[in-house]
């Protein structure tokens, strides 16, 4: 049988969410699936329709937000994360294109706080949609497919455009205030056929991602493509693929009345590379099945930028990057006992090298201001996962895990310095890798169309890459000239400490089906030294509270689903001085059909259109995210 997914997998691990039905998003979006599993969170809430693209790193439990991700994401076993920043561009996957998701929480082989697989779609039957939204905008899809012979083509894609929203709250606009405009563009050829007694898969992938920030210099351009081959046998698997990407960005400041904008930065070019390859066999002794494989990502990136501006002209050229080399083995034992008992036991060696780092500053018409070259490094991390699940009664469990996981810090932290209006953040080449221990235990309960899961976790993230606040201006410091705001620097501090309780649960009778989702996380930082500050905090965009609950209804072609989610109150910056409110909003979708395979589609997100803040800048200025949103359109399934 040909297949489109990776080698045979057992059941969903209990630890595990599977959302089956991604596009049930009200926003029609991935951010929006995802915001079903609680306590899973990007840096800021705003979605990619609004949010600058280097705020969308993904977290969970706690461990604190930055621009790079701390969860792994991959799509048909390749990495999504952007070589340079290690951002995730989440309008590159249209929701057309997607089968299945699934989230892992907690730390392992296969990454540092979690991990999110995404399967695409393997069979060839044809779909599509059009909807009219809010804001003259725009949200079409695409999906189908042929057979030729015993093999098969598939393609998906699609388009979000639109006028966009004002990000700043009507209270705090000036002049400079216009809405956020964006097109983002998706697509996806996969190519299915049978190699002996293997399934080839070959995979194609482009995106185009244009967005502004809601005033004049703050636009913004992505895009990408990506390749890959799998082959996969009965009991083992080999995989290649290449990313290009390409990122520009622009900066500029605002007066505090927000009435002239004057630019600061331009990213006009920062494009970068990643390979990889990976080979994976398993197989089952008695009761042991095991898994072995060996990976390897090769990743190249650097940035260009022109900045301190003169009116609109820029004085200063700067161009930082570097490479860096990751490779893996690892191992995964799974032992089923008597009664119903299971054991598993994951581990991993990553060799890691940085190398070719560099960081030149001249100017425009003078001489160089700094040209460093930094010595090339390497190590060895471990990572793993040791657990097990014990049988309380026929239809309950008890289950336990110890883990560990790494994460190899990007070519952005490592090399680019960067600025915010009034603040300037240097870079620091030194920074060593993020290892996070956790201990977690919890419950299951399965009984019909019913299913419980609870979770009490506790997790400690040694040496998080932090921006640390280290002076304020105005003055000049080491990595970035003249600040007139806060000074701060990427740094390695002791540690960021979560503890906390999760629960997921579904039900499903006849046409009606519920799903709730909830996360508890009390987390702090841990400093010392010049870091010492920070001691005692909460990590940046860190809610205590979150949580997520569907009612949906199905039959005879009719569906309705309403969802609600609570986002908590949340620290804006590492410093603690600015607190980001709570929100509590509400999404609903409908279809009725119109002909057997034609229906009428309604979509609301944030239908009370509830105050969701993502940021507060040094003037007050307050930003929101996700307003209310009507949707419009017709669907063919």
């Amino acid at each position: 049988m040909i297949t489109g997914r990776g080698l045979r997998e057992d059941n969903p691990a209990n630890h595990e969410i599977i959302l089956q039905d991604p596009e049930l998003a009200a926003s029609g979006r991935l951010e929006g699936a995802l915001d079903d599993v609680a306590g899973l969170a990007a840096f800021r809430r705003s979605d990619g329709r609004s949010a600058s693209p280097t705020s969308q790193g993904l977290t969970l439990r706690g461990l604190g937000g930055n621009a790079a991700a701390r969860v792994t994401l991959t799509v048909d076993g390749v990495p999504l994360a952007d070589p340079f920043g290690g951002w995730l561009n989440f309008s590159s996957i249209d929701l057309a294109a997607i089968d299945r998701i699934r989230v892992t929480r907690g730390g392992g082989v296969d990454g540092l706080a979690g991990h999110i697989s995404i399967d695409t779609l393997e069979d060839t039957d044809f779909g599509a949609g059009l909807s009219y939204g809010s804001r003259d905008s725009v949200d079409a899809h695409v999906r189908g497919g042929a057979h030729i012979g015993a093999s098969r083509v598939l393609f998906a894609g699609g388009v979000q455009a639109g006028d966009g929203f004002t990000p700043i709250v009507e209270q705090d606009r000036g002049i400079a205030d216009r809405p956020a405009a964006f097109e983002q563009y998706a697509g996806r050829l996969r190519f299915l056929a049978p190699v002996g007694g293997a399934s080839l898969q070959a995979n194609l992938s482009a995106f185009e991602d244009r967005r502004e920030r809601g005033f004049e210099g703050s636009d913004n351009f992505a895009q990408g493509i990506d390749a890959s081959l799998r082959l996969v046998g009965d009991d083992w698997s080999l995989t290649a693929y290449w990313q290009d990407r390409a990122f520009e960005n622009a900066f500029a400041a605002l007066d505090d009345t927000r009435d002239n904008t004057r630019p600061v930065l331009d990213q006009f070019d920062v494009p970068s590379t990643g390979l990889g390859a990976a080979a994976a066999m398993q197989g089952s002794a008695g009761q042991l099945d095991w898994r072995l494989g060996a990976d390897i990502r090769d990743v190249k990136g650097e940035t260009n930028e022109l900045y301190f501006f003169q009116g609109m002209s820029p004085t200063r050229q700067r161009e930082a990057g570097g490479s860096s080399l990751t490779a893996g083995l690892y191992a995964k034992l799974d032992l089923l006992l008597g009664g119903g008992t299971s054991l598993e036991a994951d581990g991993r060696v990553d060799f890691w090298e940085i190398g070719n780092g560099r960081l030149r500053e001249t100017n425009i018409d003078g001489p160089d201001i700094r040209d460093d070259q930094f010595a090339a490094r390497g190590g060895a991390d471990f990572s793993g996962r040791i657990g097990g699940s014990v049988p309380l009664d026929n239809s309950s469990s008890a289950r336990f895990a110890i883990t560990r996981g790494f994460r190899l810090p990007t070519l952005n932290e490592l090399f680019r310095p960067f600025r915010i209006g009034r603040d300037a953040f240097a870079a620091n080449a030194r920074l060593e890798p993020e290892i996070a221990n956790g201990v977690e235990a919890g419950i299951d309960v399965s009984d019909g169309g019913a299913r419980l899961s609870a979770t009490a976790f506790w997790t400690r993230l040694e040496s998080p890459v932090t921006n640390v606040p280290l002076g304020a201006g105005p003055g000049l410091f080491p990595g970035v000239g003249f600040v007139p705001g806060v000074y701060s620097q990427r740094r390695n501090v002791d540690a960021i400490e979560s503890y906390g309780l999760e629960f997921d649960g579904a039900y499903r009778k006849g046409p009606w089906q519920l799903r709730a989702s909830y996360a508890f996380t009390d987390a702090t930082i841990d400093a010392s030294g010049e870091e010492a500050a920070l001691d005692g905090l909460t990590p940046a965009q860190t809610p205590r509270h979150s949580a997520s609950a569907t009612a949906g209804w199905e039959d005879d072609g009719k569906a309705f689903a309403l969802t609600a989610r609570y986002a908590g109150e949340r620290f804006d910056e590492v410093d603690n001085s600015v607190m980001l409110g709570d929100a509590l909003t509400f999404d609903a979708l409908a279809r009725y059909p119109i002909t057997e395979r034609l229906a009428l589609s309604l979509r609301v997100e944030n239908i009370f259109d509830g105050e969701i803040l993502a940021g507060i800048n040094g003037a007050g200025a307050r930003e929101r995210a996700r307003p209310q949103t009507f949707w419009i359109g017709l669907v063919i399934d």
